[in-house]
């Protein structure tokens, strides 16, 4: 509709330009005819002619004006409504990852059986599981868990679901778990369990050991998982919540 009244507005800008110019071709011979038959003056019929003329300007100026303020108005009212469909998807994106992410959780539901007697914990095969709402240094995290007869996350090598299982449900968060290269340099587990490197569950580059955090001499010792589901090692002593792990009773 908008371009419909675009396209009127040009061709009734053509129209009166048409018109101006075969009234002025009108006016020249009326002209002659008025000077051979009546006692009107060539001035006073220029004159008549130029005002005729000034106000056809005036109007061509305004229709120009109309039909630009037009075009502007619609380049605002298109980049308005793209920016809203721009928002519109995002908006879809997020609710549709959020729902890949409850099925995935969900695909787990007939292996949730019970046996945690704790609030909070979620059981998960042969284990109890809290992903805490608090968060602390990794130390403390690993003490606290200690304090409750169950121990830093340890993911049994080889264990893919509990791998899934972990990752989908701590994602979009970050959480301590028992790894560490603290004391030995190599990676273990806080059970003193060796750790098999499997560079497909750490995020590109990791671990790195980057020294330049200004938190200290030391490296980065402690691994958590990211809000991206992958292993990272960061510096021990930064806070952030923390997975516990109690194996159930039989």
């Amino acid at each position: 509709m908008q371009i419909k009244k675009l396209s009127n507005i040009e061709t009734l800008m053509n129209s009166l330009g048409s018109s101006l110019s075969s009234l002025a071709s009108k006016q020249e011979e009326n002209l002659q005819k008025l000077e051979l038959k009546q006692d009107v003056s060539h001035t006073e019929v220029k004159s008549l002619m130029d005002s005729l003329s000034s106000a056809v300007s005036t109007l061509r100026d305004k229709l120009t004006d109309n039909s630009s303020e037009f075009i502007l108005n619609t380049q605002r009212f298109l980049e308005e409504m793209s920016k809203s469909l721009t928002d519109l998807e995002d908006l879809m994106l997020e609710v549709k990852s959020s729902i890949q992410s409850l099925s995935y959780k969900l695909s787990f539901a007939n292996l949730l059986i019970p046996g945690c007697t704790e609030s909070g914990w979620i059981p998960f095969r042969n284990s109890c599981y809290l992903f805490s709402h608090d968060s602390m240094d990794w130390t403390k995290a690993k003490n606290y868990c200690e304090e409750k007869g169950a121990l830093l996350l340890k993911i049994e090598d080889g264990s893919e679901r509990e791998w899934e299982f972990v990752t989908s449900t701590a994602k979009p968060q970050e959480y301590w778990i028992g790894l560490t290269d603290n004391n030995t340099g190599q990676w273990r587990w806080t059970d003193e369990t060796p750790y098999t490197m499997n560079k497909v569950q750490w995020s590109p580059g990791q671990p790195d050991d980057w020294k330049d955090h200004k938190l200290g001499e030391e490296g980065e010792d402690c691994a958590h998982i990211t809000v991206y589901g992958l292993l990272n090692d960061a510096h021990c002593s930064i806070k952030m919540n923390y997975i516990c792990e109690m194996k159930k009773q039989v």
